[in-house]
């Protein structure tokens, strides 16, 4: 939880969501991680902040509440370089060239996981290395399906073994990845 208003405001609201917070807390189990606020708990797998200052910030990215992924161990996360980079229109090979060594990529990509021939080209390169790219959406709403074809396009790319992130923003599929990486587990179990 946290708060939209700072607590010197006229109607703070982090008292009340700290609280809600609590009540959840102590009351749901095996449920995973939630964010409750506003008075509203809801799952936070896929759940994205859709207002900078609505009271009602948080929205869920797919129509229903998605399922938990497997557990795993705990593990440290520190040192996995797993940078995101965000695709446009006409995006060139330059981002992805200019990483140097990581150990994993998430890409930020056109509508259901499509980016330009020549970014689709580096990327392609790192996936025949070996590196795990993960490809989310910069849309707002709804999952990555590899449907199309070519150089950037998500079956090409799922092709040669990059992972659609489903209805995960890249933020929350870097965290998956990394988790996959620190603890051993297939990328696919997580995302």
């Amino acid at each position: 939880t946290g708060a939209m208003r700072p607590a010197d405001h006229a109607h703070p609201d982090g008292p009340a969501n700290l609280r809600g917070a609590i009540e959840v807390a102590a009351t749901r189990r095996d449920t995973g991680v939630l964010v409750h606020f506003a008075g509203e708990t809801l799952p936070a797998r896929g759940l994205m902040k859709t207002q900078t200052t609505a009271e009602h910030a948080f929205t869920l990215t797919s129509s229903t509440p998605l399922p938990r992924p497997m557990a795993v161990p705990p593990a440290p996360l520190a040192g996995l370089n797993i940078p995101i980079i965000r695709a446009w229109a006409g995006a060139d090979d330059a981002l992805i060239r200019a990483l140097g060594p990581i150990d994993g990529l998430v890409l930020e990509a056109l509508g259901s996981g499509n980016v330009s021939a020549g970014m689709g080209g580096a990327v392609a390169k790192l996936l025949r290395r070996g590196v795990p790219v993960v490809v989310a959406t910069s849309v707002p709403y709804g999952e990555v399906s590899f449907a199309y074809g070519g150089a950037g396009g998500g079956s090409t790319l799922g092709d040669l073994g990059a992972l659609p992130a489903g209805y995960l923003s890249a933020g929350q599929a870097r965290i998956a990845l990394a988790t996959a990486l620190a603890t051993g587990v297939d990328p696919r179990s997580l995302l």
